[in-house]
């Protein structure tokens, strides 16, 4: 019985240290977005499905949600017009809420749909 007991507790110090070990969740700015072009987000931690939210000049232009627990990454096709300032904000099940730096979307070709 204090075999099992013992064996009960371990099991729950691992669970709760992996729950307290996780990473926080953060989000890189690109190093550089094209006009037109694929741009790779990526981003760090966090749990459950995630949140982006494209904003410009600091209103939302586009949203993402349900993106898979298991992928830290988006392909967005920057469908906005170069010279637009552009932030990306990020969320995850647990209600954690991360932002990147702002950024400028640069010359690009211009074969897309632009939402601006």
């Amino acid at each position: 019985m204090i075999s099992r007991i013992l064996n009960l507790a371990v099991a729950m110090v691992a669970i709760a240290s992996s729950v307290l070990a996780q990473e926080p969740l953060t989000i890189d700015t690109p190093a550089v977005a094209r006009q037109c072009e694929p741009t790779l987000i990526t981003w760090h931690g966090g749990t459950g499905l995630f949140f982006l939210l494209v904003r410009e000049n600091g209103e939302p232009i586009q949203e993402f949600g349900g993106l898979p627990a298991d992928i830290h990454n988006f392909t967005w096709q920057t469908n906005v017009r170069e010279g637009t300032l552009i932030t990306f904000e990020l969320a995850d099940d647990a209600r954690e809420d991360v932002t990147s730096a702002p950024f400028v979307i640069q010359y690009g070709p211009n074969n897309c749909t632009l939402v601006n």
